[in-house]
């Protein structure tokens, strides 16, 4: 446990999640802490690790709250979102920037944002990410406009989803997360990560935008998550895809057959 000083009208909590990503973790906690945004901000860790090793951080630097806690489900994108869930109540930021823990920050990254939405009073905000290559340690554009998890083969055939960069793109207002939390439930989605499920939720409210380069690395390693879902051939793949035709439809409480729900139907199965 932590003490938790309170702080009024503070404007941006970063929250990063974390599961056992020893080798990058650091990285991604100091892209925090060495952000040029120069007015007072916080870093919320929720760790849900099986060593716990960040401790060190939150003794060196008040801006840092870390929350363990033993893995919440089996399926990683529920832990994924159980971990944001049950330290959002901590955050005191009117902005919450979500950061997965193998990934990292450029230090202007809450500079653009309080330049660009600080008088925004509901967003969501995805910036465009850059891949980060562990083993030849090499950065590279992600050259898909699209977003890189949606499959281009179904982009024409009638699919209303969003665009989806990914959960360290992510910048929203915490009363949108609030909200979102207070109608999902993360255990009957459990092949969608946080980034698609909050992105079609405030698709259904605004549009989302699109602004900013190089302000976020996602960490691309064999270890990722999305590796599990990214083979075509498997069953995993197409049950996250026909999961994400139902959200759709749960949010927008609307019921619709196409031809990618038909086929991502059957292969679920």
């Amino acid at each position: 446990m932590f003490k938790y000083i309170y702080i009024i009208d503070m404007f941006f909590s970063i929250i990063i999640n974390t599961h056992n990503q020893y080798s990058q973790i650091d990285r991604c906690i100091k892209s925090c802490l060495n952000q040029e945004y120069i007015e007072d901000y916080e870093v919320i860790i929720s760790d849900t690790s099986d060593k716990k090793t960040i401790n060190k951080y939150s003794k060196k630097n008040v801006k840092i709250k870390i929350v363990e806690s033993n893995s919440y489900s089996d399926f990683p994108c529920v832990d994924q979102m159980l971990s944001i869930k049950n330290v959002l109540g901590y955050a005191k930021g009117k902005v919450i920037c979500l950061l997965d823990g193998d990934d990292f920050f450029s230090p202007t990254k809450l500079n653009f944002l309080n330049e660009n939405f600080s008088q925004d009073d509901m967003f969501l905000n995805q910036d465009n990410l850059v891949g980060f290559n562990e083993q030849t340690q090499k950065k590279f554009i992600i050259n898909d406009k699209k977003g890189y998890k949606n499959n281009i083969i179904f982009n024409k055939l009638s699919n209303s989803w969003p665009k989806i960069l990914g959960t360290s793109a992510i910048a929203t207002n915490k009363e949108i997360l609030d909200n979102f939390f207070s109608i999902v439930n993360p255990s009957e989605w459990n092949f969608l990560a946080i980034d698609a499920l909050l992105s079609i939720y405030f698709d259904s409210i605004k549009p989302i935008t699109f602004m900013g380069d190089q302000l976020t690395y996602k960490s691309f390693h064999n270890l990722n998550l999305d590796s599990t879902y990214s083979n075509k051939f498997s069953k995993n793949y197409w049950t996250r895809r026909f999961q994400q035709h139902k959200f759709y439809q749960f949010i927008h409480k609307k019921k619709y057959v196409n031809i990618d729900s038909l086929i991502s139907k059957i292969f679920s199965n």
